[in-house]
C-alpha cells in the first residue's frame, strides 16, 4: 500500500511539473508583450498641454504601443536627459494610454499650428506602423495546450504501468475464455449410443 501511494505521489508531482512550467512559460510572455517602460511619472493632461501651448517642435508616435517622444522649441527645452546641457537630445518620453484618443485629442492643435502663416509655428509629425507579431507568436498559445495533454498522457501512461505492470492499460488485449469452450463437444457416436440405450430400455 506504501509502495502505491507513493506512485501517486509522483504522478501528483509530475503533473504538476507538467502544467506549472508551461503556465510559467505563458505568464513570462504576457508580461514581456505587455510590458510598456515608464521613464517618469508625467501625466497624459501635461502631455496634451504641450499641444496646446504651442511648445512642441515635433514628435513621433508609435501606432502600435503608443510610445511617444517629444522634442520641445528651443525656448521650452530643459535638460531632460540630465546632461548637463539643453539641445535636441533633451526630449520628452511617454507612452500613451490609448493611441486613438490621444489622435483626436492634438489633431486640431496640430492642424491649427501648421495652417497659420507662421512657418516658426509648424509642428512636425512622424508616425512608426504597427508592427505585425511573428506567427510563432500566434501559435504558441495552441502548441503549449497540445503539449501540456500530450505529456500528460504520456506520464499517466507510464505511471500506470509502474504501478500495476501495465496490466491497467493493457485490459483491452485481455483474452476471456467462452464459456462454450468449457463445454466437452458432443459427437455422433455418443448420441447414437443413448439412442440405442433407450430403445434396449423400452423392449425389456
Amino acid at each position: 500500500m506504501e509502495s502505491n501511494n507513493n506512485d501517486y505521489g509522483k504522478i501528483i508531482r509530475n503533473v504538476g511539473l507538467l502544467l506549472g512550467i508551461p503556465l510559467l512559460v505563458i505568464v513570462a510572455l504576457y508580461l514581456v508583450m505587455n510590458s510598456r517602460a515608464t521613464v517618469d511619472k508625467t501625466l497624459y493632461s501635461d502631455i496634451v498641454s504641450y499641444f496646446e501651448e504651442n511648445t512642441v517642435e515635433k514628435y513621433t508616435l508609435d501606432l502600435g504601443n503608443g510610445a511617444l517622444t517629444l522634442t520641445l522649441r528651443d525656448q521650452y527645452r530643459e535638460d531632460f536627459n540630465k546632461d548637463g546641457k539643453v539641445d535636441e537630445s533633451d526630449i520628452i518620453k511617454y507612452t500613451v494610454p490609448d493611441v486613438g484618443l490621444f489622435l483626436e485629442d492634438i489633431r486640431e492643435l496640430v492642424n491649427d499650428a501648421n495652417r497659420d502663416d507662421n512657418p516658426n509655428n509648424d509642428v512636425e509629425s512622424d508616425y512608426h506602423p504597427v508592427g505585425e507579431m511573428p506567427w510563432i507568436i500566434n501559435l504558441l498559445p495552441s502548441l503549449l495546450i497540445i503539449v501540456i495533454f500530450v505529456g500528460m498522457w504520456v506520464m499517466m501512461r507510464r505511471s500506470l504501468s509502474s504501478i500495476d505492470g501495465g496490466k491497467a492499460m493493457g485490459f483491452g488485449k485481455a483474452r476471456v475464455k467462452q464459456p462454450a469452450d468449457e463445454k466437452r463437444k458432443t459427437t455422433f457416436a455418443d448420441v447414437a449410443g443413448k439412442k440405442k440405450s433407450y430403445v434396449k430400455s423400452l423392449i425389456f
